[in-house]
This record gives C-alpha cells, structure tokens and sequence, in this order.
C-alpha cells in the first residue's frame, strides 16, 4: 500500500466521543442511525462493582482510571486511527498487508493523507494470484519450508487392524519388527472434495427449524430436535450451518443459566461503549495484527476485520472489571467474527463470558485454566499412564 499522498481529508477529531461533528463525516455514525444513549440500567457506575464470588455474570462497568497522560493520549491515538479507517476504508483490504500506524504514531497531517478505499474495478494480477492462493476458509496456503518438505509423509486412512486397547501402567514391550515407514511426499497433495458433505448439509437443513426472523426476513434464531442436534454436533458441524448452529448452542446455555438470550441488549451496549476510553486499547491494538493474520479477513492492516477484531474487544474489556482483557480473547472473537458481524460476536462473547465460565479462565490468576488442566492431567494420568509418565519425565507436568 502507498503512502503517497492523495486525497486531503478534513483534520481528524482527537475521538469520535469527543468531537461528535464527525459522526456526520462517517458511515457507520450518521445522523440516520445515531448511537442510542446507554440505558440507565447499563450506565457505569462511579465505583466499578465487582461480580461476586457465588455469580460470575459480568457487568458494564468502567473503573476510574489512574494512568498518565502519555498513556490516556495513546490510547486516545489508537481510537482516533481507527476511527479513521472506519469512515476511509482501507485499500487492498483482504490481499495487501498493509502499513502500520499506530505504533510508528503519525501526525494528524500524515494520517489525513490516507488514500481511501475505492469501490468498483477489477482486480489486478497480483491481486488475483494472491487471493488464488486462498483455502476454501479463507487462509492463505503458506509454502512451506525446506525443513517442512523434508520430514512430511502421508499417513494411511485404513482403520487399524486391531482394536485399541487401553493402555497398561506398565509400557509395553517395543515390537521386534518395525512397521514400514510412511511414504514422502515432495509436494502438498490437493486437498479433496468431502464426500460426505453433501448429504450432511441436507441432514442438517431439515433439522434446523427457522424460529424467528428479523424485519429483512433475514433469520436470527433457531430452534432443533435436542437428542438430534447433540448428536449431529458431536459429529461435527457442517461450515456453512455453523453461525446457525453456535446461536443455538449459546441461547440454550443461556436458558439453562436462568438468563435470557438478548442479543438486541448486547448491541446497545456495543454502541454505546465503543467510544468510551478504555486502559487496554493500547494492548488490544498491538495484539490485533498478530490474531490469526493469515486469514483474509484480518491480513490487512486496518482492514475489516481488524476493525471489527478491536471494537469487539475494546467493548468486552469495558464489560468485566476483573477480566477486562487477556491475550487469549483475540482468537476467540476472531474465530467467531468470520462467521458473525461484531455486534453478534460481542453479544456470544458476553454469553460465553456468563454461561461457559470463560470468567474463572480469564479472571486475575486464570484459575480456570489451572483448574482445566489440572482435570486434563489427572484423567491423562488414569487413561494414558504410560504417556503421563513420559510427561512427568520430560517435566511437561508437574508430578503430583
């Protein structure tokens, strides 16, 4: 992407909060769809409250900030940039990789000088060959290395000739004669059609029953035959039925917790904190790039996605005084905006946050997580005592 100076924009506000003449100036805050006040019932409180410990559901709150003022202008910079890019776009969003700003902290003259995005036109020949180079997700096929090739061999599908069993707490004698290696392979073999695909889609279309819908007739909730769905679930999901069939799967946990799935309540709590300053935009924004980069939706620097990837979790880090933000809530939204739009993915964020305890992983001291891989080392060391055994050898447990 060029830095050569093209179109002049008018100078950038210092933030979309503070300056709301630019709401006039952006698509996304026009005067035809303004950011709706915050209720009363989600509006911060001057003390932040803290969830307790016999409730783990979140709650909109923002604590008083104590940083200095290089830290908040920082924070206000990173806004502003993408505040920018909201309303401009960015060039080659999807193919090109983009160029920082943030960190390299450009005046307000540079950042103005930002050739905006155009609309129409065909693709030229390098961007075509690279968006060829594309899986059928959306991640870019990455060549692999001369230490890659060497070792890469082709495993046989035939199931095994035995079954299984369960191992022994004593390792079994290795065999006296080695089975044949696996062939090399020079080259990537091309990946195959599924056969099964298409008769699970339609499996899965007659299961899947539209229970609402929105103004455009568009679906935004679904309802399946429980002891079906379960089943089909574990089997896996089809790609294309998957926003379909994580809906379900969150508003039944959000049942089942006793709230109930509002997805229109997350998205005014979206609107109105995405302009709120929050103490981890500075880190979100430097950990932004590095979520899943080699997807086309978040290769480009400022792109779509990244634009979306940071509102969502600027917003969630306004959500929960305890958990604010981690590193590892950027692939989890990142994950769930390649098949959702931000609002959404807020909303299943918040809903994941109450209903799957993601609160206990990502809380001060993650116990959680401890907690998680305290039962995965324990029901390796009952199931797999050979393979805990090596582990405890090599220190990757600690040995209890």
């Amino acid at each position: 992407m060029s830095d050569s100076p093209a179109t002049i924009y008018p100078p950038l506000p210092p933030s979309r909060n503070t300056s709301r003449a630019s709401f006039a100036t952006s698509n996304r805050h026009s005067e035809s769809s303004p950011i709706p006040p915050a209720p009363r019932h989600l509006s911060p409180d001057p003390v932040p409250q803290l969830p307790t410990s016999h409730s783990t559901h979140s709650v909109l709150s923002q604590p008083p900030s104590h940083r200095g003022a290089d830290e908040e202008a920082d924070a206000e910079y990173v806004r502003s940039v993408y505040a920018q890019f909201d309303t401009s776009g960015v060039p080659g969003d999807g193919y090109e990789d983009g160029v920082e700003r943030t960190r390299a902290r450009l005046s307000s003259a540079q950042l103005n000088e930002v050739k905006p995005a155009t609309d129409g036109g065909d693709l030229g020949e390098k961007e075509a060959k690279r968006l060829r180079n594309v899986d059928r997700y959306g991640f870019f096929i990455q060549p692999m290395s001369v230490h890659q090739e060497s070792r890469m061999t082709l495993l046989s599908r035939a199931p095994f000739a035995k079954k299984v069993k369960r191992l022994k707490d004593a390792a079994p004698p290795p065999p006296k004669s080695q089975p044949p290696s696996p062939p090399e392979l020079k080259n990537i073999p091309k990946d195959k059609p599924p056969t099964h695909e298409m008769p699970r889609l339609a499996k899965w279309q007659s299961m899947m029953r539209p229970l609402r819908r929105d103004e455009g007739g568009n679906v935004d909730s679904w309802a399946a035959s429980g002891k079906t769905f379960d089943r089909r679930v574990w089997k896996g999901i089809p790609d294309r039925w998957r926003p379909a069939a994580w809906q379900l799967l969150i508003d039944n946990a959000a049942r089942q917790g006793g709230q109930q799935p509002s997805q229109s309540g997350h998205a005014q709590q979206y609107r109105a904190t995405i302009d709120s300053p929050s103490k981890q935009d500075v880190q979100i924004d430097l950990d932004v790039p590095r979520t899943i980069n080699d997807h086309v939706l978040f290769h480009t620097r400022y792109g779509q996605g990244q634009r979306a990837l940071f509102h969502t979790l600027h917003c969630f880090s306004l959500r929960c005084t305890l958990c604010e933000y981690v590193q590892g809530m950027g692939p989890i939204a990142a994950t769930l905006l390649l098949y959702f739009n931000a609002e959404a993915t807020y909303s299943h964020m918040v809903h994941i946050h109450d209903e799957y305890k993601m609160h206990t992983v990502f809380q001060p001291g993650f116990p959680g997580l401890l907690e998680a891989i305290y039962v995965q080392e324990r029901l390796m060391e009952k199931l797999m005592p050979a393979v805990y055994q090596s582990f405890v050898c090599d220190d990757l447990v600690q040995h209890t």
